[in-house]
This record gives structure tokens, sequence and C-alpha cells, in this order.
């Protein structure tokens, strides 16, 4: 082969060499963009086992009533995640163990414990003699009603049922955002991982 010749086939090379160097990451990006849904892993989200509200759902014009009487706002959501289980008047098994599993999810945070706390929502306020004895074993979690019922329509996913009567356990981040919930079928354990997760790799909170 001639001078002339290999030093035209050694400049094709490398112009070949550069189109894949610029190409390439464009090829993968298309095709990655065209399967992402055959290749996302089964459930909501990156492997997480709850619902995603997606968007992350600001909570507005936030007005509970605590238990004493004292009134919450905002600032009651900031700096921690919330695990929030929104009840009726009347509270069956189902409702006790959904208060029992956030209490033992909570406790299972060991050193991070100090960033979650846990909101008990209620349409109204039951008895107080029932509401005391439904308390019993559950000082770290507060209680409260909010101002106007309809408040609680802010938790609901589309299509489902009004958030008093789900059973679901909602997550709400440092920012005042409900990020995400958990229907009554889905373990507590799985739930333990993925608020753990969110801990591990949260910037805020």
């Amino acid at each position: 082969m001639t001078d002339p010749h290999r030093k035209l086939v050694l400049s094709r090379v490398k112009l070949v060499i550069l189109a894949l160097c610029f190409l390439g990451p464009l090829a993968i990006a298309w095709v990655w963009f065209a399967n992402v849904d055959d290749w996302r892993p089964a459930g909501a989200g990156a492997g997480s086992h709850g619902d995603l509200f997606q968007p992350a759902r600001p909570l507005e014009d936030v007005t509970l009533i605590d238990a004493e009487g004292g009134a919450l706002d905002e600032a009651f959501f900031r700096g921690r995640w919330t695990m929030v289980y929104i009840g009726k008047v009347q509270c069956g098994e189902l409702c006790q163990d959904r208060l029992y599993y956030t209490r033992q999810i909570r406790t299972a945070m060991g050193r991070e414990i100090h960033r979650v706390q846990r909101l008990y929502l209620l349409p109204e306020w039951p008895d107080e003699s029932a509401l005391e004895e439904r308390l019993q074993g559950h000082a770290d979690m507060t209680v409260a009603v909010p101002e106007d019922t309809g408040w609680l329509e802010q938790f609901r996913h589309e299509g489902q049922a009004h958030p008093a009567g789900a059973h679901r356990i909602y997550i709400v981040d440092p920012l005042g955002n409900v990020v995400m919930s958990f229907s009554p079928e889905v373990d507590p354990r799985d739930l333990r991982d993925d608020l753990s997760h969110l801990l591990r790799v949260s910037r805020i909170g």
C-alpha cells in the first residue's frame, strides 16, 4: 500500500471513529427513550412499591386543628418526612393496623427516626373517650382535623376512592409535597424499605 493511499485510509478510519464518538451516545439515548416503558421496573417509580404522585403535589392552604385545639399550618410539614394516614370517625381493624404499621416503620428508622413524623388525619373528631383509647401506644403521633374537609381531596389519586376511605399511607416530603402513597395491599416491610431509601438519597429533611 502506497503512503498516499495509507494516509487516506487512516484519515477515513479516524473520521469514522470521531463520528461514532459523537453519534454513538445519541443513538443509545434514542434507543433508550424509545423503549423506556419496556425497561422500567414493575411498580411505580424506580423500583418503589408505592404509587407516585407525578408531579409531586404541594399541599396548599394547610389549616389543621390538633387534639389540643392548636393550629397546624404548612410549617408542620417542613423539615421532616411525614407518614400520613387519613381515617374515618370509626376505626376498625384495618385502620388500627395502619396506625400500628406507621409506628413500627418509624421506629425501624433507627438513628434516622428524628427525620420522620406521623400524622393521623380525621374528617371530624370522634367521641373523646374513643379517641383516647384509639391512641394508646401512639404518643409520638399527631392527630388533627382539617378546618375544611374538602382539603383532604389533595391526597386523592386520580380515579381512586376518597382518601378517608382508602386506607392508604401517604408520604409527604420535607418541602410539604405529597410524593407517594401505599395501598393496604403493600407489605409494610416494602413501605419501610421505600422510606429508608428516600431518607438515604434525600438532601432535604
